[in-house]
């Protein structure tokens, strides 16, 4: 599967071997998503994708953030909450 990204100016497009996401049809568009979800699966397995970056592209319930600073390193403490 081919994909290809144009952005810029008024220039934006996602196109998949060849055909642009808007003029496909729902089962094609099915299928695309299908195949993508199947890639970050096996990426995430063979640990060539980031599981928490994946979970990072979903909608959050919560974010708590502490804000007391560490005195030894300086940071800072946030935990972020998905109920998936």
């Amino acid at each position: 599967m081919k994909i290809e990204i144009t952005e810029g100016c008024i220039a934006f497009a996602t196109v998949i071997d060849e055909v642009n996401v808007t003029d496909m049809s729902k089962d094609q568009y099915s299928e695309v998503v299908n195949k993508i979800l199947s890639a970050i699966k096996d990426g995430i397995m063979n640990n060539a994708v980031s599981l928490d970056s994946v979970i990072g592209c979903l909608q959050y319930d919560d974010y708590k953030h502490d804000p007391s600073v560490c005195e030894d390193c300086g940071d800072t403490v946030s935990t972020t909450t998905w109920n998936i």
